[in-house]
């Protein structure tokens, strides 16, 4: 079987199966439904198609149906059959075809749009586009997916709203009409709608910016209620260097010097697009040299399950919200509040405020963004420095060393 190239029979899946590819592409017919074939490759793919002579237009008309493994013999019966039906009453099912094609691309509905604006536009923006992609799955999508873009009404987009409000989720409503209002002003962009329908629509709640830190009794009590897990550890290196817990949890070992002590935040995982370069105080070192022991072979300082993976985003704020817990502090935190504290504790110790906001990597505003190009490497040493005699005066009641680094990076 599989020599002849217009072979004929009645199809079975177990047939389907055994048919082997030639050096060309070739074709197998079903003797029951006219016009209905098999299409296998030279690789191996095989695919349903449909082709028949067209009398109104004088050739033959194609149309591919899918592939064998997800579609049935009797769906692609069915499929022949309607086609063919078609090219009998004078349809032009190629024309047609690219015609409905056309117009999905012209009026998409809200699921096929949502594709477009995930490749086109948040995976080459946002370092978040997972987070997008996760928002639309769970409460964009499952209720107005089906909808045309065009269509889509506020009313339809408050429904969308409410249902996340009514979970109690009065952030993450937030979270999802901002990203609506994004989406929607893409497609505007785009010109697949004239207005936006997300606009005048107001946020479920106003947030607030989160003003918690750690006071320095409870530096002490979350240090020593950390074990050595990764997922632990993490949350440490945040207490320890300022650092924002993405990019901590995604430290690679190519990324430290220890010799140096140095830690290079490459651009790609910075939030602002530039490369970060971070002296690694005595405390930071220590906790990197007790992760090299565990590290078997990962390429990540703090490994996940799996090794060759990083921690998942939401481990560290899990072991976070455990340990509180256990410790009975009646106020949350969060790893982003434990920058926060580092953060406050530096100007506690009188750091400049252009050394501490360049040592947590803040976006700089203004002309000085423009033309102040200085590395600041050693002003933030000694500002780590000085954070990390007063971590260890905090939590040992004595003074930390001043770890000394090369000019050289």
């Amino acid at each position: 079987m599989g020599k002849n190239k217009s072979e004929k029979f009645n199809f079975t899946m177990s047939r389907l199966n055994a048919l082997e590819p030639g050096p060309k592409r070739k074709y197998v017919f079903d003797s029951k439904q006219p016009g209905l074939r098999v299409s296998v490759t030279k690789t191996g793919v095989k695919s349903f198609q449909f082709q028949a002579w067209s009398k109104t237009l004088g050739k033959p008309l194609t149309r591919t149906l899918g592939r064998i493994e997800t579609m049935s013999i009797a769906e692609a019966r069915k499929q022949a059959a309607a086609l063919l039906a078609e090219i009998n009453q004078g349809t032009d099912i190629e024309r047609k075809k690219q015609d409905e094609k056309r117009q999905r691309q012209l009026e998409p509905t809200v699921k096929e749009f949502a594709v477009e604006y995930i490749e086109k536009y948040a995976k080459i923006n946002k370092k978040s586009w997972k987070e997008d992609q996760r928002i639309l799955n769970v409460n964009i999508l499952p209720v107005i997916g089906s909808l045309k873009m065009s269509e889509v009404k506020r009313r339809d987009l408050i429904a969308v709203i409410d249902n996340v409000a009514d979970r109690g989720s009065l952030v993450m409503a937030n979270r999802t009409h901002a990203l609506l209002s994004k989406m929607f002003n893409y497609a505007m962009e785009r010109d697949v709608i004239e207005l936006s329908p997300v606009y005048g629509m107001k946020k479920r709640t106003s947030e607030k910016p989160r003003e918690r830190i750690l006071s320095d009794t409870e530096i002490v009590e979350f240090w020593n209620a950390l074990g050595s897990s990764p997922g632990e550890m993490i949350l440490k290196m945040i207490l320890a260097t300022g650092q924002r817990p993405g990019e901590v949890r995604l430290a690679e070992w190519t990324e430290i010097q220890i010799q140096n002590a140095l830690w290079t935040i490459p651009s790609d995982k910075t939030k602002n697009n530039l490369t970060h370069v971070v002296p690694l105080n005595e405390m930071a070192i220590e906790i990197i040299k007790q992760m090299k022991l565990k590290s078997d072979g990962s390429r990540y300082v703090f490994p996940g399950k799996s090794k060759q993976k990083p921690l998942t985003n939401t481990s560290p704020i899990h072991r976070m919200q455990k340990i509180i817990l256990k410790l009975g502090w009646t106020e949350k935190a969060t790893p982003h509040d434990l920058r926060r504290t580092v953060r406050t504790n530096l100007a506690k110790l009188g750091i400049n405020k252009i050394v501490a906001e360049r040592l947590l990597n803040h976006k700089e505003q203004g002309i000085s963004a423009t033309y102040d190009r200085h590395d600041y490497l050693q002003e933030k040493t000694a500002a780590l420095s000085k954070w990390n005699n007063r971590l260890k005066q905090l939590l040992t009641g004595k003074e930390g060393k001043v770890i000394k680094i090369r000019e050289a990076v």
